[in-house]
């Protein structure tokens, strides 16, 4: 996938060296996806790096994907993922 597709990045909670990002994407089918992303705030900043220098992601290499989905995240994952202890 080409990180020129993510059309959202949002740190959602950094405690110590760990964080909780949403992701939101764009897929190559066209669909508009979402993913929790459980990262180091090192590989959070590689992420960022490497979408802005528009190179390929695989998510993973960053951190744990914790959920995805298909468009937006209902209030149901969002509850779910604020009550994750990091």
């Amino acid at each position: 996938m080409q990180s020129g597709k993510i059309t959202f990045v949002e740190k959602l909670k950094f405690e110590k060296n760990d964080a909780i990002v949403l992701i939101k994407f764009l897929h190559k089918s066209g669909m508009n996806i979402f993913m929790y992303l459980k990262c180091s705030k090192a590989k959070y900043l590689e992420l960022v790096n490497a979408y802005e220098k528009n190179e390929e992601i695989i998510f993973s290499k960053y951190g744990e994907i914790i959920m995805f989905g298909e468009n937006e995240p209902n209030q149901e994952t969002i509850e779910f993922i604020q009550n994750i202890g990091l």
